[in-house]
């Protein structure tokens, strides 16, 4: 239906991304009614290339600004009625990238050969080069926070970093 002759005519929607948002937020759907789906997701570690998605004002491709890495993934482990979740992310402790498994109050480093899992559920990356928020600073921050009683320092930076992120609102974008 057009509402501005008001008549009826065949129609195609379209759905365009103009720009790659800074962080991507992909959900896997393995939840349902009548279960849960077990099927191993072959996802990339480093270059999802999203420039496919992505044009231009002028309808072209942009593909020097659409690579991302991984940095988290959430896993499920359960069914649909109930479940465990387990954190994989990506940390730098004195200057060395590594994984580091989160469940419950266990932290323990895991080989990142173990990031891909079948039960993944969601997937977290940065855009290269956009990442404003050093992964190493707030790894190191958010590990204290978690091992010592929250302070007025990590509070203060708590709320700067969800202040920057309402500011940032229109750079993340989530798939489901």
């Amino acid at each position: 239906y057009c509402t501005k002759c008001k008549l009826h005519h065949n129609s195609t929607k379209v759905l365009r991304i103009w720009s790659s948002p800074r962080f991507l937020i992909i959900h896997l759907k393995r939840l349902i009614p009548a279960g849960k789906l077990r099927m191993f997701v072959d996802f990339p570690l480093y270059g999802l290339d999203m420039s496919r998605f992505t044009c231009t004002k002028e309808k072209k491709i942009d593909s020097k600004n659409s690579m991302y890495d991984l940095y988290a993934v959430v896993n499920h482990i359960g069914n649909s009625f109930g479940g465990h979740y387990v954190a994989f992310v990506k940390t730098c402790q004195n200057g060395k990238w590594s994984w580091h498994c989160y469940d419950d109050d266990h932290v323990y480093e895991i080989e990142e050969e173990h990031v891909k899992t079948s039960t993944a559920y969601m997937l977290f990356y940065y855009k290269r080069g956009c990442f404003n928020y050093s992964l190493e600073f707030l790894s190191t921050k958010v590990k204290r926070a978690l091992r010592e009683p929250v302070t007025a320092d990590v509070q203060d930076i708590l709320k700067a970093i969800d202040e920057q992120q309402m500011n940032d609102e229109s750079q993340w974008c989530s798939i489901m």
